[in-house]
């Protein structure tokens, strides 16, 4: 019932030379990316993104496994 995208990228690039390595601000940058693919081709962006989202192991909750 709406548009939307997912963004998905290979942890390698196509020589397999470089790693992504995920940074302070890499989500941001990657946004700011798909607002602007979305702005250029007439759809709408999210203007004020809410955070959201849980550390992995809170989304496990009880099936957590003690390290």
């Amino acid at each position: 019932s709406h548009v939307h995208n997912h963004i998905i990228w290979s942890s390698v690039n196509l020589d397999c030379d470089r790693k992504f390595r995920n940074f302070w601000g890499s989500t941001k940058a990657v946004r700011r990316l798909s607002d602007t693919l979305c702005v250029e081709n007439g759809l709408s962006i999210v203007e004020n993104p809410k955070p959201h989202g849980k550390s992995y192991n809170k989304w496990l909750g009880d099936q957590a496994k003690p390290s």
